[in-house]
């Protein structure tokens, strides 16, 4: 239940991120030190931290593809990727979520919340094609931790594995 400690951010950060495509950074700031205080709670210092550091080394991994993708498909373009193709905000809610999940917990929620974020974003297309993605990544969060509870724990994605 102490999770329940991230959620009123959440809530504000959807708000923000809906209505007006931009977010309080301070507000991520607050989440990722939560997080931090969570994490370390639930699984102590080590774990937590070999968890996040895993995670943290993933969403590098994506941002260096991602960098070399926009590269090559904009020889011309040398704008930095930070703020023109995604936002810094952004940026700061994955390491939030790095913080949150369990490596193989984060490669679900990660996949499947961008891949939910991107047919919500089909759905309900704005005059523009920013993508709010803090708050819908917020909402699939909020929906995902009521129903799993345990963001840490791989066990449930195990069961999903098939047995000799």
């Amino acid at each position: 239940m102490i999770f329940l400690l991230t959620y009123p951010i959440l809530l504000i950060l959807i708000y923000q991120d809906l209505k007006h495509m931009s977010v309080v950074r301070l507000l991520l700031s607050l989440l990722i030190c939560a997080q931090a205080i969570i994490g370390v709670v639930e699984l102590g210092v080590k774990e937590w931290g070999t968890f996040f550091l895993i995670n943290i080394s993933l969403l590098a991994l994506q941002f260096l593809v991602l960098k070399l993708v926009y590269r090559i498909k904009n020889k011309e373009n040398r704008a930095p990727l930070i703020n023109n193709v995604i936002g810094m905000g952004d940026v700061l809610f994955f390491i939030f979520l790095a913080g949150a999940f369990s490596p193989l917990n984060f490669i679900g929620f990660f996949t499947g919340s961008l891949i939910i974020s991107l047919l919500l974003h089909l759905l309900f297309r704005r005059s523009h094609n920013r993508i709010p993605l803090i708050g819908y990544i917020s909402i699939i969060y909020i929906i995902h931790t009521l129903i799993f509870r345990d963001n840490y724990n791989d066990a449930f994605l195990l069961s999903l594995l098939p047995t000799t």
